[in-house]
């Protein structure tokens, strides 16, 4: 029920009906995956949408999520440069990043923020992240803003990305703070980014909000935060959609438990 209702605002409600064959079998394969989100599994459809064109014989397998994530993110890579034409690249800010190290149950956890100095840098940001601050690079070439990316490291672990940061330049302010999906950062995050704020260069706002950083003072970076929120806002689908996509859901599990 939780993939069927996932499935149901993703891109798979506009495969032809020609596909029908393919497509139930990436159905069923995601059906067995874990803790799936929408914008991944978009990108993963995105991606057999150009391999099943390149290859009508292309099947699903003995494949297995995480491996076709990883081939579906290098494609978008490849694409997104190749749209780009090349990748940017620029000065770092100078900006002194945050270093924390804890020591929890007897493994040493290391937060830090990464300067994002490249248009691969933004992309691999963006699309782990879920959000769009691969567009923000001519931003950063322009010298208006610096992107952070705030980060979890524990000895044996795969890296966490807790939130990515946007600094006006050249205010030193920071004007947006956002966790995966565009989600608020959690508490911990927050603490981080107050204590990466009073120890670095980085200026205090004068109105600090709790669960989203300080409302920036210019009347430019004010509109440059108003804009970034308008074009991170989700499009919701009309109950016209969900219908189509509900009943194309159950004709597939229907013709699967048939067969």
């Amino acid at each position: 029920t939780k993939v069927a209702k996932l499935i149901a605002f993703t891109k798979l409600s506009n495969i032809r009906e020609d596909q029908e064959t393919f497509w139930s079998t990436v159905v069923q394969f995601f059906s067995k995956a874990d803790d799936l989100h929408v914008g991944e599994v978009n990108g993963l459809i995105d991606y057999l949408n150009f391999k099943y064109r390149e290859d009508s014989l292309y099947s699903m397998k003995n494949r297995t999520y995480r491996s076709l994530l990883n081939q579906s993110q290098e494609w978008h890579r490849l694409v997104f440069l190749k749209e780009k034409g090349e990748s940017h690249s620029w000065e770092s800010s100078g900006i002194q990043p945050l270093y924390v190290e804890e020591v929890v149950d007897n493994k040493t956890i290391i937060y830090r923020t990464v300067e994002l100095t490249s248009s691969s840098e933004l992309y691999d940001e963006g699309n782990a992240m879920q959000h769009c601050v691969s567009e923000y690079d001519e931003d950063c070439i322009e010298g208006h803003c610096s992107i952070f990316s705030l980060r979890r490291e524990i000895d044996g672990e795969p890296m966490k990305r807790l939130a990515t940061l946007e600094v006006e330049l050249p205010s030193r302010q920071i004007v947006q703070a956002q966790a995966k999906c565009n989600m608020d950062p959690d508490t911990k995050s927050m603490e981080l980014i107050n204590q990466w704020i009073d120890n670095s260069q980085i200026r205090r706002n004068q109105e600090v909000v709790r669960e989203r950083l300080v409302q920036p003072q210019g009347q430019l970076a004010y509109d440059r935060m108003v804009e970034r929120r308008q074009m991170n806002e989700r499009q919701d689908f009309n109950s016209e959609l969900m219908i189509k996509v509900v009943f194309w859901i159950l004709y597939i599990i229907l013709r699967i438990m048939t067969s």
